[in-house]
């Protein structure tokens, strides 16, 4: 499935559930007068970023005309824009922490990673110690097993002359 459907999927899913919220909101808006205008200000500043796009690419340079929106009308617009802006905040700051949270994971394997390292080194380098301790251990008793079966050992006889013809060559 293509990456936008699934994000069509979930901003359907997105404005389904911001309808109960938006709802809720509306019901507010008609009894607090604040809140209302707050909402008919998001709707109209909404409505007029829509018509300007709508007017670039209308590229004749005409003005689209539009009827503006009645207060009720911007007051149910404005609930439904800021419910669906609460569920995609709540949304965004879910993925935010959970990006948080896996680099905490992350630092957490990297740190356990550089201890099981550093243990690892520590273990061959005392290996490689003993193994040199051994070789060295045996290599000092092979020297004094030479030495002694050197000083066992006859003098060497005066050496032996061998005529050359041995050798592939004429005797004189």
């Amino acid at each position: 499935m293509p990456p936008q459907a699934f994000f069509r999927i979930g901003y359907f899913v997105a404005e389904r559930i911001a309808e109960p919220l938006s709802v809720g909101i509306q019901s507010v808006a008609r009894q607090n007068e604040t809140f209302r205008r707050t909402c008919i200000a998001l709707a109209r500043s909404f409505e007029s970023t829509e018509i300007a796009r709508e007017s670039r690419e209308f590229k004749s340079g005409e003005v689209l005309k539009r009827v503006l929106m009645t207060p009720e009308q911007a007051v149910q617009r404005g609930s439904e824009i800021l419910g669906e802006g609460i569920l995609w905040g709540a949304g965004l700051a879910i993925v935010i922490h959970q990006f948080w949270q896996d680099e905490d994971d992350d630092e957490t394997l990297r740190i356990e990673a550089e201890a099981r390292h550093k243990a690892t080194e520590t273990s061959l380098k005392a290996q490689i110690e003993e193994s040199e301790a051994r070789l060295a251990a045996q290599l000092q008793a092979l020297e004094n097993r030479l030495l002694s079966s050197s000083s066992n050992a006859q003098p060497p006889s005066k050496p032996v002359d061998m005529p050359s013809s041995w050798f592939g060559g004429r005797v004189s």
